[in-house]
């Protein structure tokens, strides 16, 4: 029974639609996604961490019309660590909702033991010490200055999968 629940918790957050925060916005990015994720599992007494490694947007197959705003090329992504049954850490990604499948972003299937694929590839990942640390030393102002822009289409771009007969 808690591993059927630890599913359909994943999946809930999974598939809501992901979307960056910006100026004020509620955001369900990878950090929001991944702290809602540990939140709910350790609120039905389920081990979990939150990690964090570091991507390059580049590595994303974005149209051009996004890709060429200029923003930072390396960013952070979150993931969530949950111990199984087993007694083993394995990595889960709630990152990307269904619907970015047709973007051609990799979902998260998850059956409760073993590592999902995570949503982006990363060049490097923090322990889960400096992971838990990682977010207390953001500038999310400073990000946003430099991002923004970048962030804002990313997210139409999201959004254009939801709506109805989208391809």
């Amino acid at each position: 029974m808690v591993l059927k629940e630890a599913i359909n918790i994943f999946n809930r957050i999974r598939n809501l639609p992901f979307h960056i925060s910006i100026e004020g916005e509620v955001g369900c990015d990878c950090e929001d996604k991944s702290k809602m994720l540990v939140d709910n599992f350790k609120s039905v007494n389920l081990d979990a961490r939150l990690r964090v490694g570091i991507f390059k947007w580049s590595t994303l197959n974005l149209p051009e019309t996004i890709s060429n705003i200029p923003h930072e090329d390396e960013c952070s992504h979150f993931f969530v660590e949950f111990k199984n049954q087993k007694g083993e850490w394995v990595s889960i990604d709630p990152t990307w909702n269904p619907e970015l499948k047709k973007a051609g972003f990799p979902i998260a299937i998850w059956d409760g033991e073993k590592s999902t694929e995570l949503a982006v590839t990363c060049n490097h990942f923090f322990s889960p010490q400096e992971s838990e640390e990682y977010p207390k030393h953001i500038n999310y102002s400073e990000d946003l200055r430099v991002n923004g822009k970048f962030y804002a289409a990313f997210n139409i771009y999201c959004d254009s999968f939801l709506l109805k007969g989208a391809k």
